[in-house]
């Protein structure tokens, strides 16, 4: 049409310039008073009205005849274009004319095509049309916008956008709550319709609007939040719910057929009825639209859904391989759905992929194939194959997880899996080392050592350094029984790992501790610190046997003294108590006639309960020397308050020498053994009690006249002068007996 004009001119020398100029000032006149009544028409009411585009219509007709006469006018001055050879500046201004007309001409058609197509997607149900006639429009309308540049034609042209936009919003709105409807999620629970919406068709509508992320990614989040999070953990199972009646067919991808543990969820076929191609332009899909599907009523609905369960279990799952499962189940299903759209798994797999890699590597992998192995590494090795045909699914599912760090941090557990188990390996150790150490150590068990014989040791030394030289049973935590058991089992599967032990034992030395003062005991208590006595000794002799283990014995030994030691305090503590109890204000109860026996026999009666309870707990020897130093303090502190009394009545002397007889009497049963003599039992006693003697010469000299202490005494020589000082039978003496010359003469042949 640009140079139509140009032509005419050229051609016929009959028809003068005047006539055709009348021609194309019609033509001009008539395309400007066409726009400016456009222009008009939309400035009054900023929309197109029915009015509107019936008169564009013909505008648009007229104009199309008008040019039809041009052309004709061209054909027929076709052989005398030399007769207007001397006309080209008027030729010129026309053709400009021509071109502005042939322009507005295209604008109108323009608006014509674009209010055609929006009635038409106005007019018709199917989203995926009237998502093309949209998107069309939308384009033609960016190229019409730059034909009317003034402010007062951009308006109505504005309005028309907002006309546009709001069916498209209107459209993509009954796409999502059709997506919304075939996809119904709830708390750990995803509804599949059915006979919801075509999955294909939604997707290339939202497509066409450019709204498929949006809808996208919320549905993918969702997923992630409500299905796949969760299935990631141990903690939960998967359970597919199928509709009714349907089968469980073969899964076909890339050539593969896989026969998945969940059925396809049935979804409405999509016949051939129509395709719509979309106008040259901005990119879109073209597809083929079903307009006979219908919809199932909607009783049989309710049997035609698909629920993909999230349950949570009581216990976690054991095997690595049915987390794997459960994820698999999950994404055949939409790698059904989307078998169409293959596109749409890549897109998941994107988004998915990594959150998948690292819920994985954080969740489950740590914990089912490196926590609940035991320490078997070919269960680990059965896991990491698992893990790699988990990764094959996925990919042959069209789930390509992306080649990012998390997906690589996966592989890296997959390759460094022997690597990762062994620092695992000895992580579980150490921590199961760290729990049993804090165990309640009151649960016991009865360690009797075997007695090794000659074929067991090399040597004699060797004696030395067997685990066997621990001869006297005794009672031990069972947590420690449970932890030497533990670390021997590891040695012996792995005996190249012989540091882990070591790492066990500073556990145990920086965790136990014996508190120096009883103020700073806090819980412990004396038959716990005898259980710990006996557990240090139990790890020292097993400490010899590790091989770089031996270092710790010394600090385990030195840990038993402390605990022994703490036992003893803790006992005479007590004890002490007692004693002063019995002694203190003994002349107001020989006044008041009270028994004060009744209070030694006391003291007797806590020797013989903490004999009745330790003998079993402690090891033999242990014990009863303990118990040695704990009668020997009880007689010595007994000695040493009657040597600090300054006068001694004669009943209170009777009285004390009566009770401290039957205490003694009481107290010498702890160390008789088999004998039944009362000379052999206190021989025994006075063996194993350091200061018993000096404690039954107390006894004597309360209730002995003063030559039978000078017969004792013997000049310095006697059985008295062995257990007490000169000073303190001096002493003994002026508190038992009055001031007179034969004291003070006894007194001075002390020396």
């Amino acid at each position: 049409m640009t140079s139509i004009l140009g032509e005419v001119l050229k051609a016929k020398a009959s028809t003068s310039l005047d006539e055709f100029q009348d021609t194309i000032n019609k033509v001009e006149g008539k395309m400007v008073t066409m726009k400016t009544e456009l222009v008009e028409s939309m400035h009054s009411c900023f929309a197109l009205s029915e009015a509107d585009i019936d008169r564009i219509t013909s505008w648009s007709m007229e104009v199309n005849s008008i040019r039809d006469q041009a052309n004709n006018l061209l054909n027929s001055f076709e052989n005398e274009r030399e007769t207007f050879a001397s006309t080209s500046n008027e030729i010129e201004d026309v053709d400009e004319q021509l071109q502005r007309c042939a322009k507005d001409s295209e604008v109108l058609r323009t608006i014509v095509s674009i209010v055609d197509d929006y009635e038409q997607a106005d007019e018709n149900t199917n989203e995926l049309e009237a998502s093309v006639k949209l998107s069309r429009a939308v384009y033609k309308l960016k190229y019409l916008m730059a034909e009317f540049p003034s402010p007062e034609d951009l308006k109505w042209l504005d309005q028309l956008t907002k006309t546009l936009k709001k069916q498209i919003s209107d459209v993509i709105v009954r796409v999502q709550k059709d997506w919304n409807d075939k996809f119904q999620f709830k708390r750990n629970q995803l509804v599949i319709d059915h006979y919801g919406c075509n999955v294909v068709t939604a997707v290339e509508t939202l497509k066409n609007l450019d709204s498929l992320e949006k809808v996208w990614n919320r549905f993918v989040n969702q997923l992630w939040s409500e299905i796949l999070s969760k299935v990631c953990c141990p903690e939960y199972q998967v359970r597919i719910k199928w509709p009714v009646n349907s089968e469980r067919p073969s899964l076909i991808i890339n050539g593969l057929t896989m026969s998945p543990d969940c059925d396809e969820v049935p979804e409405r076929d999509v016949s051939v009825a129509s395709t719509v191609r979309l106008p040259k332009g901005p990119e879109m899909s073209t597809m083929c639209i079903d307009r006979d599907s219908t919809q199932a009523s909607t009783a049989s609905q309710g049997k035609s859904r698909c629920y993909i369960l999230v349950e949570k279990l009581e216990t976690r799952l054991k095997k690595v391989s049915q987390v794997f499962d459960n994820i698999v189940n999950i994404l055949e299903i939409f790698a059904i759905l989307f078998k169409e759209q293959p596109s749409l798994m890549t897109s998941m797999a994107s988004e998915l992929g990594p959150r998948l890699c690292t819920s994985l590597s954080s969740k489950c992998l740590k914990f089912l194939i490196l926590h609940n192995s035991d320490g078997n590494f070919d269960t680990v090795r059965q896991d990491i194959e698992d893990l790699t045909q988990f990764l094959e699914k996925l990919d042959k599912l069209g789930f390509k997880i992306p080649q990012g760090p998390e997906y690589a941090a996966l592989l890296e557990f997959a390759h460094n899996f022997e690597t990762l188990f062994y620092e695992q390996l000895r992580q579980d150790i150490c921590t199961k080392s760290r729990n049993y150490i804090r165990a309640d150590v009151h649960k016991t068990v009865r360690y009797t050592p075997p007695i090794p014989s000659p074929t067991m040791l090399s040597h004699p030394r060797d004696l030395i350094k067997s685990p066997f030289t621990l001869q006297q049973s005794m009672e031990i935590s069972a947590s420690i029984y449970e932890m030497v058991k533990m670390l021997q089992y590891h040695l012996a599967a792995y005996p190249e790992d012989d540091i882990l032990p070591d790492h066990a034992f500073n556990i145990y030395l920086a965790i136990v501790s014996i508190p120096k003062n009883e103020s700073d005991s806090s819980d412990l208590v004396p038959l716990q610190a005898a259980i710990i006595h006996n557990n240090c000794w139990y790890l020292s002799h097993y400490a010899m046997s590790f091989k770089v283990c031996e270092h710790h014995v010394p600090l385990l030994r030195t840990k038993a003294d402390q605990a022994i030691s703490f036992l003893l305090r803790s006992i005479r503590s007590k004890l002490n108590g007692m004693i002063s109890n019995a002694m203190n204000g003994l002349d107001a109860k020989v006044d008041s006639k009270i028994d004060c026996s009744l209070d030694f026999l006391l003291i007797s009666e806590e020797l013989i309960r903490l004999d009745l309870i330790f003998k079993g707990v402690l090891p033999t020897y242990a014990w009863k020397t303990s118990l040695a130093l704990l009668v020997d303090h009880t007689v010595n502190e007994m000695v040493s308050k009657v040597l600090q009394w300054d006068d001694i009545s004669a009943n209170t002397a009777t009285e004390l020498a009566a009770a401290f007889i039957k205490f003694a009497v009481e107290t010498s049963h702890l160390f008789k053994g088999d004998a039944t003599a009362v000379r052999e039992i206190d021989a025994l006693t006075s063996k194993a009690v350091k200061k018993w003697q000096r404690f039954r010469l107390l006894t004597f000299v309360l209730t002995a006249s003063m030559s039978e202490i000078k017969d004792k005494w013997v000049q310095g020589h006697g059985p008295l002068a062995i257990e007490f000082a000169a000073e303190e039978v001096r002493k003994l003496v002026r508190a038992l007996f009055q001031n007179t010359d034969r004291r003070a003469a006894f007194l001075a042949s002390i020396k």
